[in-house]
């Protein structure tokens, strides 16, 4: 029988092929979403806190799902858009507001933080702060040790007990490298004097709203937290986890109090991906996932807000993170830039093996 139309034909032919195609690319993604879901609910505990994970491959989120309970008293199940407290992965977001005042003029890298703060450390620069390299003592320690009154503190009450007391550094700036929430807490104040606006607001409306985070904020004692989830954590052989949420300096932000969903995470690992304009230049990008250095010239690792493998030594590939840990939350993104993945795990649950859960998922994506 002969062909009436080879034209059309061809069109037909090419019409069934796309088709074909598109059937077995989403045929293999959803045996992936399986796998991934498979891997996770080993991780899951029955009646107990969980996470939520989100998966962004080629800038594209490909997994999102939650397990185990926000809420373990009330039994409320944990999903994709429920919020956790970030801990510390808050530091890239505070560090990119920080690169995003230096980009419109308005600080230098270099400047010393005694222009913007009032505190006893000449010689301490912003710089010093980002990289974790200033030498500025821990205020979670002194806070702990010198707070009297019934109110929680906040960054200022940090600030000027520094100076009240007259606290030393404890090594000179640029010496070594040793990881530091205070340094953080500093940057969030600078933000605040060299904006003009409260921290919460600057990161509302400079990173949250350009990217469509919807249930993203900083936390406040007035914040409205989208789908809150609790923490918690369980003492050394004990069998049951006990509510683990607050803190007396669960009030202070820079370092940590971002809340966030998995979803959200997955909206700023994409704009992460594009190296997006909507935040900064692509210039001030490369800045961002450089590692800083000590003043001796040896690489520290760690750039702004993230920590730095060129060659990670257990993946034979680079590898780009940070993880938080406070009270019963437990986070983690990592990010294969040769790879172009993505893995964001957010927990409830303090003891949760998660780099182990992340490295499974990590091997569903050959190198």
């Amino acid at each position: 029988m002969g062909i009436g139309n080879p034209v059309a034909y061809r069109q037909i032919v090419k019409i069934v092929l796309a088709l074909s195609l598109c059937f077995s690319i989403s045929h293999e993604a959803a045996a992936q979403d399986k796998t991934i879901d498979s891997i996770a609910r080993e991780y899951q505990i029955k009646d107990g806190p969980g996470f939520s994970l989100a998966v962004v491959h080629k800038g594209e989120l490909v997994f999102k799902n939650g397990y185990g309970l926000a809420d373990v008293k009330n039994t409320v199940a944990i999903e994709a858009d429920s919020s956790f407290r970030l801990a510390s992965v808050t530091k890239q977001f505070t560090a990119l507001c920080i690169a995003m005042l230096a980009e419109r003029g308005k600080l230098k890298f270099d400047d010393d933080i005694t222009l913007y703060l009032k505190v006893p450390w000449k010689g301490v620069t912003i710089q010093h702060l980002v990289y974790h390299t200033s030498g500025v003592p821990d205020y979670i320690d002194m806070m702990y040790k010198n707070w009297k009154q019934k109110k929680r503190p906040v960054n200022a009450d940090a600030i000027r007990l520094f100076t009240q007391y007259k606290m030393k550094l404890d090594f000179a700036p640029g010496k070594k490298h040793e990881y530091s929430n205070t340094g953080y807490i500093l940057l969030a104040s600078i933000i605040e004097k060299v904006s003009g606006m409260t921290f919460p607001k600057f990161m509302q409306e400079n990173i949250f709203t350009p990217l469509k985070m919807k249930h993203s904020v900083v936390w406040t004692p007035t914040a409205k937290i989208h789908k809150r989830v609790f923490g918690y954590s369980k003492r050394r052989r004990a069998k049951k986890f006990r509510l683990d949420d607050e803190d007396m300096v669960n009030d202070f932000y820079g370092d940590g109090a971002i809340y966030s969903t998995a979803e959200d995470m997955a909206k700023w690992a994409a704009a992460l991906y594009m190296h997006s304009t909507k935040l900064v230049k692509k210039k001030m990008w490369k800045h961002i996932f450089t590692s800083g250095k000590l003043n001796n010239g040896k690489d520290i690792g760690y750039g702004f807000g993230w920590s730095i493998y060129p060659l990670y030594k257990r993946y034979g590939e680079a590898l780009t993170s940070h993880s938080g840990s406070w009270v019963g939350f437990n986070t983690y993104i990592a990010i294969y830039p040769q790879r172009d993945l993505c893995i964001i795990i957010l927990s409830n649950n303090a003891s949760l093996k998660i780099y182990k859960l992340t490295e499974k998922i990590d091997k569903l994506y050959p190198k």
